[in-house]
């Protein structure tokens, strides 16, 4: 958010060059030149290869998302002066491996189109606030393991928008893999493209996935499907019951029939990946998720067996997954080595993860510890997932953790995934946005573990750093952000993230309420009492001039009790903007409002008797009122609440000592 109160729509002269970026993941190789390279209005991407294309159109929207500019994309082999230039360049080495150049231009060189997408992504973190600026640099860089991914549990109502706000994030963090975990009821239902009567879990209809697993595709993300349809599920069995006629048309399924039933599940898993084969440029799906096998519930050898051979009849190369406890030394499925991965999450049903690659059988490791982030119930730090995460370890449920240090692990674990589990849509953001970059950091690098204790010191200051422009690509979907604000020849007087301490600010704290610098922002939380409560975060250092621009991101944690709900917001100089039960109240003025669990922007525009209020970067005010005092007194953040919690992220404020003029 600091980039909307900079100068950044021309170019600037450059005074010294901006500082080393905050890449997360680390880079493997960076060389800082002298100088650096402006973006403005009148740049250009160029892409000198046809499959580059679609990286160029979405660097474009990034970059529109981030700095507010609107770059021309066109075919060439050439670039000027300020412009992105993206070539193939099949002697750069390593998995997803690429070379960014930063001279005047910027050129990033990939092996192939896979090495493009995290490319663009460290260019995007290499892009300042200071006017679009990129410090001269060369960057050599590559990942270490095929497969970094999140797989997402999606029972719970996510929106299309929350998981295209997930590829975002994880296109900027170089995670190339998303595993749509869905019960089997929801992927038989999907296939059909018809909700089954008063269904239990969201239904994500057959345009719906098109739509997400091409965004994916556009974003440098492979989508895994998860089928799970196993007759022992009762939602299987309802699955079955209320679909298979509009697949064979043989009428009821009255009593259980192997043949009919195992026809059904091929048919099922031969429309699932011809769904999700589009979101690959060759047109061949990756893997799919089968669910258990053997253990926890899971099918035995010899139906995993069926099910692999029906997955290669619908895509040769497609490998089948599987988690749940398989014998290592199964010699039903042996045969079969090259065409399946283990999953293993939890040692209560796997044996581990080193009994599988001793064995030579493929993994992707999901290990329990520190890998899932369930709503209420685990949530590991961002510090346990920097120090513990290692793709080699191997901890589950219980017990004693294992790294595997072994050449059989080097060559057969191919990744891991963090793990989203049980969170409905309003709540997902901030674990992602927390724990999803210290995943990555060791998902991109693979190092020795345990790793330097000087290590997650160095990642927490780059993550501090970083926070604006991860939250930005993760919350800016449906728009980007305005252009920055011209100075007018003002002044900032505060600028800041609440992603370390309250940094200054002035607590009221009381028996039932509390302020905490809480995952990335600024918590204040009411406990379940019996009066209306109001706490303050108070900073009475700032004194506000007549002129002055306000920005803030906020966001409702809870909507607490539904009889009444928290107040919530800001006062700037005596002016208050509030949220209250679902209304945006200001100056008793009130309109429609943000809905729990959503960031969402406001801007304060205060000059001569004017007073502005804009929300979520709207092109007209939601409020202009006529002032009949000047400002006086601070900044307050507050909340009034019989309980329930509120989250402040960026603030800002200027001293324009003009009229504000942004142009949106």
């Amino acid at each position: 958010m600091l980039a909307l109160l900079l100068n950044g729509l021309a170019p600037m002269a450059v005074v010294a060059a901006p500082a080393t970026p905050d890449f997360i993941p680390s880079v493997k190789s960076l060389t800082l030149g002298s100088g650096d390279t402006t973006l403005t209005s009148s740049s250009k991407i160029y892409y000198a290869h046809p499959t580059l294309k679609n990286v160029a159109d979405t660097l474009k929207a990034d970059i529109n998302i981030t700095q507010g500019l609107d770059l021309a994309v066109a075919p060439g082999g050439t670039a000027g002066k300020g412009d992105i230039l993206l070539k193939i360049d099949p002697n750069i080495a390593g998995t997803e491996g690429y070379k960014m150049t930063v001279d005047g231009k910027v050129t990033i060189e990939a092996q192939d189109k896979k090495g493009a997408w995290p490319g663009t992504a460290t260019l995007l973190q290499a892009i300042g606030r200071d006017g679009a600026k990129v410090a001269n640099m060369t960057v050599t860089d590559k990942a270490d393991k095929p497969i970094r991914g999140y797989q997402i549990e999606v029972k719970q109502g996510w929106s299309m928008q929350d998981l295209k706000d997930s590829i975002r994030l994880m296109r900027l963090l170089k995670l190339n893999t998303l595993m749509m975990h869905m019960s089997g009821v929801q992927a038989v239902a999907m296939c059909m493209d018809a909700p089954l009567g008063a269904q239990q879990f969201q239904v994500f209809t057959k345009a719906d996935m098109t739509e997400l697993v091409v965004y994916a595709k556009d974003h440098g993300v492979d989508m895994i499907p998860h089928s799970e349809i196993q007759w022992q599920f009762p939602e299987t069995q309802a699955a079955v019951h209320g679909y298979i006629n509009a697949v064979d048309k043989l009428g009821e399924f009255k009593a259980y029939d192997e043949a009919r039933f195992h026809n059904f599940v091929k048919e099922i898993i031969k429309r699932e990946i011809d769904i999700y084969n589009q979101g690959y440029d060759d047109g061949k799906l990756k893997g799919i998720h089968l669910g258990p096998l053997n253990g926890e519930g899971g099918m035995n050898s010899a139906e995993a067996l069926l099910q692999v051979g029906y997955v290669k009849s619908a895509c040769a190369t497609t490998k089948s997954w599987f988690y749940g406890g398989m014998n290592p030394g199964d010699t039903t499925l042996s045969p079969c080595k090259g065409d399946i991965v283990q999953v293993p999450y939890s040692n209560r049903y796997d044996p581990g993860m080193r009994p599988y690659v001793d064995n030579g059988w493929n993994c992707v490791n999901i290990t329990w510890r520190p890998l899932y982030m369930l709503c209420g119930t685990v949530n590991y730090s961002q510090q346990t997932v920097f120090e513990t995460f290692n793709h080699q370890y191997f901890s589950g449920e219980v017990g004693t953790p294992d790294y595997i240090n072994t050449p059989a692990a080097e060559k057969h674990v191919q990744g891991s995934m963090l793990s989203s589990w049980d969170w409905p849509t309003a709540s997902y953001y901030d674990p992602f946005l927390t724990v999803g970059p210290a995943f990555a950091e060791h998902a991109w690098n693979m190092k020795p573990w345990p790793y330097p204790a000087a290590d997650w010191t160095e990642f927490k200051t780059k993550y501090d750093a970083s926070y604006d422009r991860l939250s930005t690509m993760q919350r800016f979907a449906k728009g980007p952000p305005p252009p920055p604000m011209p100075a007018l020849g003002g002044s900032t007087l505060m600028s800041e993230s609440f992603n370390k301490d309250l940094q200054g600010w002035t607590a009221t704290n009381s028996a039932h309420s509390s302020w905490t610098s809480d995952g990335g922002f600024c918590k204040v939380t009411i406990g379940n009492n019996d009066k209306n409560e109001g706490t303050e975060l108070t900073k009475d250092n700032i004194t506000l001039p007549n002129d002055f621009t306000l920005d803030l991101d906020m966001k409702q944690m809870s909507a607490a009790n539904p009889s009444s709900p928290p107040v919530y917001g800001i006062n700037a100089g005596g002016y208050g903007l509030a949220v209250c039960g679902g209304r945006l109240s200001f100056h008793g003025q009130d309109s429609s409002a943000p809905s729990a669990g959503k960031y969402h922007h406001y801007r304060v525009e205060a000059s001569g008797s004017s007073l502005k209020l804009f929300v979520d970067y709207a092109t007209t005010p939601t409020f202009n009122i006529t002032r009949s005092t000047p400002p006086a007194g601070g900044v307050k953040l507050f909340m009034g609440s019989f309980g329930g919690s509120a989250g402040y992220d960026n603030i800002a404020l200027v001293a324009t000592g003009a009229t504000p003029t942004p142009t949106r």
